[in-house]
């Protein structure tokens, strides 16, 4: 604030306060001078004439805009659906020919047209109208969806109600250089059959296989879809809230509105001879200029009308007159209201004015005050900052000896001058011995000469760096330290001072580097992870792939190990006792580790090796050989011996793939053999199991869609009592008839289908279809019929009691003619949860077989712990039958402790009446087999229950057999 003398204070005052009152005066003056005056009649007839110019002005704009956007898109259809169709063309031969040669060397050409042709017939656009046809250059289609019975014959006879032949007229369409091109034709629409329409179509050649790919769709169809666009689009254009549009067709027909109409108008638009009448009539008025606008007598006043040529929609325009007299006289009160309001107000403000101009003189003479205590107070207030300054650059120091980062100051010719304590302790040295000398004291020459080229170039420039470097401490041992330098300059811009600031980082560097090991290595075995090891064996090859053509190839192998069983180890023993085994395994695979070798874990008992440098496929082998026999090796987990096996999977670089994605997939694919040969073995990839794979995938993906397809069936198999040689029930076996396949074994479908989890909507189909089956019978014969279904594993879960009782309520089958066979394999998931899920089943009498008893992981613990009713004899025990007397034991004495349980046995696999003899004798109860009958179908079964009773088929009809 500027001082004033105190002689010129009083003087200043008054003439401040004068020209307060004379500027309050002078504006109420002016302010009486302007308000006045009164609207007359010509003043509203104005306001009237400029609403309605403004409100004719503002339709005609928006009507123009309207018919400007119907006629762009009027102009649309013929490029958009000839786009959209060479856009469905192309793509469509982008999948053709990617399956053409991802297929080539799998499949024949048959085979691969095929796949083409299907994976094309689904395909739908435009509305769903659009499809895609494929026809031969010699014009026989080979895909026409609509009329799948036309495939595979000629087209030339195929003419439009001009007697155009088209397929004719398509193959010259893509004679061309481009071998494409556009074809205009006329063909009857879907479901009408009675006139053709024009047609828009877009063809390009598959040379692969000399086909026309092609699709179009009617323009009628794509027009009056962009009509319907157009309309919709109407919605959202901006129209004033006074006018209204209306758009007829052709034939002046009402088909859109914008904006509200009377009843009684729209009653009038309706009928086509009013709207031409009304079209013509607005015409005219248009026509007729006039400068002098009145309102019309009528409730509405149209004063636009115009074209969308190629449609042929007339766009008309207009304003409800009430509205614009509603405007005018609501705005002719409110000036008449404001005007009355601003005489009465005079009074009030003028005094409003004379006291805010007192206000105001009173302001400045309290700023005046103001002014005089300055002086007083200006003189104390500097001698207290002076004293504020002192305690603050005492804080400062005691801050900048006090903080722990490293802070060093250097002068102009960067001679340190000053540190702090920090810097002290970080680098070693007193601060005596730190004065005078310069921070390349403390380099240690292991930093980027780069780096201080970098830094000089930041502080000339930017007047500022900060990065890492490595610093030596005084006792000699190296450090990294993150480093932080700033300029001071003067006014001139010359730099006279270089702060730095110093932060010791090792422990942040350990703990980087620590995070980047668990980044990269397993946290169980300490082996290299899937990523890191995929980095390596990138790295390998991209080396590889850099060398000269006169350098010999990198060659290595990649094998895949995964351990036989090992989820048993986890079920049964704990997955403490899991990780246990997956650290020593990893430690054997360490003995065989040498520079030329990657061992790493991919996750769970997976781990893949790589050979660098190898010899030969035989070099491979013996190391696979060597590794089995070094992991076979006993180990003691937890107090037991356990002897845990490996299946290897083995590809060759660059033999079997060049790239780290495919080797994997290619050694998982050979690791799957080994396993299908019995584990414990090494399998090499072949091109083989690719094909097997695509197999195998095919097969899961018809499977998916076999049971809503109706493909399978339920066959029977009878059986018999060994006493009575009655058929006292069956056993129901799933059979698939596929479409082109023909009968698949479940031997190939239901492990794709556990494996999957499709065995879950299998399993409970079979369940209520067969339960509806054996009730069916039990009615029709009068005497109950047994009936057993297997349960899959995956199928045992907290749903399966709820669901076997809703197929028995469903069917009203007895609950006691119901017997549920699993597996030994069910036992040892979870014994707890097994019981409690057995018991429930039998607490509503149903009967539980264990099925394949004696060729798992049997244990006669299983028939004292679980709560069983049956127990069936695996056929690898009957088939020897009665030669090896070994078998004859074993199964006496299985027989011997099921009569103690008593459980009721029942041997599968009985072929002749030897075997039938010798289980009878040995007290077997139940027996199925070929002896009785291969497995029928529910015909065949039925006839078997209604004519025989002995279990012989010799003694009973002729019927199916399967």
């Amino acid at each position: 604030m500027t001082l004033l003398p105190p002689s010129q204070i009083p003087l200043k005052q008054t003439f401040a306060m004068l020209f307060v009152v004379i500027s309050s005066m002078s504006c109420i003056m002016g302010y009486l001078i302007i308000r006045e005056g009164n609207i007359s009649v010509e003043q509203s007839n104005a306001l009237i004439n400029d609403l309605i110019h403004l409100q004719e002005q503002q339709i005609q704009n928006d009507g123009t805009k309207i018919v400007e956007n119907l006629n762009n898109t009027s102009l649309q259809t013929i490029p958009y659906l000839k786009q959209e169709a060479k856009h469905q063309v192309d793509k469509a031969h982008s999948i053709a020919l990617s399956l053409y040669q991802s297929l080539t060397p799998l499949l024949a050409d048959k085979e691969i047209k095929s796949a083409i042709k299907e994976s094309l017939r689904q395909i739908r656009f435009f509305e769903g109208r659009g499809y895609l046809f494929i026809d031969e250059l010699d014009g026989t289609s080979v895909l026409l969806p609509p009329q799948p019975h036309l495939e595979g014959s000629s087209l030339f006879n195929q003419l439009d109600d001009q007697g155009k032949v088209h397929i004719q007229n398509i193959i010259q369409a893509t004679q061309n250089k481009s071998k494409q091109g556009f074809y205009q034709y006329r063909w009857y629409e879907p479901n009408n059959t009675q006139e053709m329409q024009d047609k828009v179509s877009f063809m390009r050649q598959f040379e692969p296989y000399n086909w026309i790919i092609g699709t179009g769709d009617y323009i009628q169809r794509v027009e009056g879809d962009f009509q319907q666009n157009a309309i919709n689009q109407l919605s959202s254009l901006k129209i004033n809230k006074n006018s209204f549009f209306i758009i007829f067709n052709q034939d002046n027909q009402f088909i859109y509105q914008a904006q509200g109409l009377s009843n009684e108008l729209i009653e009038t638009l309706k009928e086509p001879s009013s709207v031409k009448k009304l079209i013509s009539q607005i015409k005219l008025r248009n026509q007729t200029p006039n400068t002098n606008k009145t309102l019309e007598q009528a409730s509405h006043t149209f004063s636009f009308v115009n074209q969308v040529d190629k449609w042929g929609w007339t766009v008309l325009g207009g304003y409800n007159n009430s509205d614009i007299l509603f405007d005018a006289q609501s705005q002719l009160n409110m000036l008449k209201l404001n005007q009355q309001k601003s005489m009465q107000h005079l009074l009030i403000e003028f005094s409003l004015l004379s006291c805010l101009s007192l206000i105001i003189t009173f302001g400045v003479a309290l700023w005046l005050r103001k002014a005089f205590m300055s002086y007083h107070t200006h003189s104390q207030k500097q001698h207290e900052l002076l004293l504020q300054n002192k305690t603050e650059l005492e804080l400062s120091a005691r801050v900048f000896d006090s903080t722990s980062e490293g802070i060093m100051i250097t002068d102009e010719f960067n001679q340190i001058i000053t540190c702090n304590s920090s810097f002290c302790r970080i680098t070693g040295y007193s601060k005596e011995e730190i004065i005078g000398l310069t921070p390349n004291t403390f380099a240690s020459g292991l930093t980027d000469p780069d780096i201080y080229s970098d830094m000089w170039h930041a502080l000339t420039t930017k007047g500022l760096w900060q990065g890492e470097v490595i610093n030596q401490h005084k006792q000699g041992h190296l450090f990294p330290e993150w480093l932080s330098i700033n300029v001071y300059k003067d006014k001139q811009g010359k730099a006279i001072n270089y702060i730095g600031t110093i932060v010791d980082i090792s422990k942040r560097k350990q703990a980087e580097n620590t995070l980047q090991h668990l980044a990269d290595y397993d946290s169980l075995t300490d082996l290299p992870n899937r990523r890191f090891f995929k980095e390596q064996v990138d790295h390998i090859i991209e080396i590889d792939k850099q060398r000269k053509p006169t350098e010999p190839i990198n060659k290595f192998a990649l094998l895949f190990l995964d351990l036989d069983y090992f989820k048993f180890i986890n079920d049964s023993l704990g997955h403490s006792a899991g990780d246990k085994v997956l650290k020593i395994i990893a430690s054997r695979l360490l003995e065989h580790k040498d520079k030329n070798t990657i061992i790493s874990r991919l996750g769970g008992d997976e781990f893949v090796i790589v050979l660098q440098d190898i010899a030969s496929e035989k070099a491979v082998k013996q190391f696979c050989f060597e590794l089995m026999q070094n992991i076979e090796k006993p180990m003691n987990i937890l107090g037991r011996s356990l002897i845990v096996t490996p299946s290897i999977g083995a590809t060759l670089y660059p033999k079997d793939g060049n790239r780290t994605n495919i080797l994997l997939k290619n050694a998982d694919a050979a690791l799957y053999r080994a396993k299908e040969n019995g584990r414990n073995n090494v399998q090499f990839f072949t091109a083989n199991l690719n094909r097997d794979a695509l197999k195998r995938l095919s097969l899961e993906n018809d499977l998916r869609r076999a049971l809503n397809r109706n493909q399978f069936e339920i066959y029977y198999q009878p059986q018999v009592n060994l006493n009575t040689k009655q058929v006292i029930g069956c056993e129901a076996l799933i059979r698939w008839h596929h479409p082109t396949k023909g009968f698949v074994s479940p031997i190939e479908f239901i492990p794709i289908a556990e494996e999957t989890g499709i065995i879950n909507e299998i399993g409970e189909w079979i369940l209520f279809e067969a339960c509806q089956q054996a009730a069916n019978w039990c009615n029709e014969y009068g005497r109950e019929i047994d009936i057993a279904i297997n349960l899959s594993a995956r199928q045992f879960d907290d749903t399966l009691v709820s669901t076997v009782l809703k197929a028995l309520n469903q069917s009203q089958l007895p609950s006691h003619c119901l017997t549920l066979e699993i597996t030994e394999s069910i036992l040892v998931q979870d014994p707890e949860q097994v019981i409690h899920t057995l018991t429930q089943l039998r607490q509503s009498s149903i009967k539980v077989a264990l099925d394949d008893f004696g060729t798992g992981f049997s244990s006669l613990s299983y028939l004292k712990r679980f709560p069983l009713d049956k127990l069936k004899i695996d056929r690898a025990f009957v088939k020897d039958l009665p030669n090896n007397t070994d078998d004859g034991a074993i199964i006496a004495s299985v027989l011997a402790v099921a009569k103690h349980f008593q459980l009721t046995t029942i041997a599968e696999g009985i072929e002749n009446t030897d075997q039938e003899a010798l289980l009878e004798a040995l007290n077997c109860t139940q027996g199925q087999g070929y002896f009785y009958d291969k497995p029928l179908t529910a015909y065949a079964m039925a006839q078997r229950l209604r004519h025989g009773q002995h279990g012989k088929p010799s003694l009973i009809h002729h019927y199916d057999l399967v």
